[in-house]
């Protein structure tokens, strides 16, 4: 197994830390989490964050299925809705509504991605 697909794993496995703890590592840049607004509305209808989270780190990942081709991602149901959580950067992994990444394509570095604190805002 290569060292990527094992720094994924371990990046995949902070996401079970308790919401204090991911916002100390988002505040020292050590993890960056990027949801959708599609994902803070269904978060914020339907489930928590922590369960959010929890399901993707939880995910198998079949790196032949990955949609990116990439070995750096997944898609899997939640809540009724296909989701997707892709790692980005070293340190970064997005999180959106599959139905979303059309107008992430073509709204590119004009997309709005919400935070960690702001998904937190719209579970409250």
């Amino acid at each position: 197994m290569s060292n990527t697909f094992l720094h994924n794993d371990y990046l995949r496995s902070l996401l079970i830390k308790h919401l204090n703890e991911l916002k100390q590592l988002e505040d020292n840049k050590e993890l960056i989490l990027s949801f959708s607004i599609g994902i803070c509305n269904l978060v914020n209808e339907n489930g928590s964050v922590v369960q959010l989270l929890k399901s993707i780190y939880m995910h198998q990942i079949k790196r032949e299925h990955d949609p990116f081709c990439d070995h750096r991602g997944g898609m899997l149901d939640y809540y009724q809705e296909t989701i997707f959580f892709r790692i980005s950067h070293k340190t970064r992994i997005d999180i959106g509504l599959y139905s979303e990444i059309e107008d992430m394509r073509i709204l590119r570095n004009d997309y709005q991605w919400f935070s960690l604190q702001a998904i937190i805002n719209f579970d409250s």
